[in-house]
């Protein structure tokens, strides 16, 4: 598919002038965070100027002290405003390049509102940025934990038909990287495939799902993969084939990975979906679900194992720790 894209928007000079009312006020509150710092190292000035002042009986050494710390906070003032000046000019580019191409782009923010499959357990997922091209929606999420907080991007593209959870690594990622994103076990139910494509990607797979695996990746598809999507994570999973970086977020303003994900939607996702179209679990009693030993990569501490093993330990702790601690009192 020759896929013609107008990439002159993300490069266009953009003024303030320009900002759309929603851009003001996202550099609006950007000026308002510049300030903070400046006045809460004044008030912090004003009180140590007083206590100084108290202390030394030196109103001029006082003026001093309230004057370094407006200065400190003043130094900071530029970078933020400068930071806000800029996400407003990048939202006005995509803004006009989605509209230029035909896409939506967005950045309202709030919850998420359809599952990610990927997430993180216990994570709560916002929306950044995103943009929906067709069925397919390339989206930035914030994934907030109780001790922090990071952020993901993903290329989410529907399938047909329900699917077992495939996972290709690029080999070029390395084990470090795919150890942090497939857990020990799961790291077990690496699958070989046929001809080079191991020298390419790392294939996991559920624990008896080698035929199925091989079903789906056919020479044609592998070809589509290692000619397209070589710098990708992929992820078939439920009835979704996700994409995303091997680093970071996706720089929706680069050129290259506009290609690069233009090469997986109309290369690689069209014969994935040929593919699966066909697709079925035999040893699902229903015809469109996947069983539920196919459904997940199996591996790593969830949640709910977490729960399991605290309480097969306070159960020990309970039947010989306290008995041991109360003979060993008296």
């Amino acid at each position: 598919m020759d896929r013609r894209v107008d990439y002159e928007p993300l490069h266009a000079p953009v003024a303030t002038a320009d900002f759309e009312p929603h851009a003001r006020t996202t550099v609006g509150a950007e000026v308002m965070l510049a300030l903070i710092p400046a006045l809460l190292s004044g008030l912090l000035g004003a009180l140590v100027a007083v206590v100084v002042g108290i202390a030394m009986r030196s109103f001029g050494f006082a003026l001093i002290c309230v004057g370094i710390f407006a200065l400190l906070g003043l130094f900071w003032a530029p970078f933020i405003l400068a930071s806000g000046l800029r996400t407003a000019r990048r939202r006005v580019r995509l803004t006009r390049f989605a509209q230029a191409n035909g896409f939506a782009y967005s950045f309202d923010g709030g919850p998420v509102d359809t599952a990610d499959p990927l997430a993180e357990v216990g994570a709560q997922q916002s929306w950044v940025e995103r943009v929906q091209i067709g069925a397919a929606v390339i989206a930035t999420v914030t994934n907030q934990l109780p001790k922090r907080s990071y952020q993901t991007s993903r290329l989410v593209i529907p399938l047909t038909r329900t699917v077992p959870h495939l996972t290709l690594v690029p080999v070029a990622a390395g084990i470090d990287w795919a150890s942090r994103q497939v857990s020990a076990e799961a790291r077990a139910q690496i699958i070989s495939l046929e001809g080079d494509f191991d020298r390419h990607f790392t294939l996991y797979a559920p624990r008896d799902y080698t035929t199925d695996a091989l079903y789906i990746f056919t020479p044609d598809v592998m070809a589509a993969l290692i000619d397209h999507a070589s710098g990708f994570s992929i992820t078939l999973i439920d009835d979704q084939l996700i994409v995303r970086p091997l680093l970071g977020t996706f720089d929706l303003t680069d050129d290259a990975l506009w290609r690069r994900l233009f090469a997986v939607l109309d290369s690689v996702a069209p014969e994935v979906a040929g593919q699966t179209l066909r697709y079925r679990d035999e040893r699902s009693e229903v015809r469109s679900l996947i069983a539920q030993s196919g459904r997940r990569l199996t591996g790593g501490l969830t949640f709910g194992r977490a729960i399991g093993v605290t309480a097969f330990l306070l159960g020990v702790a309970a039947v010989f720790v306290v008995p041991f601690l109360l003979d060993s009192s008296r």
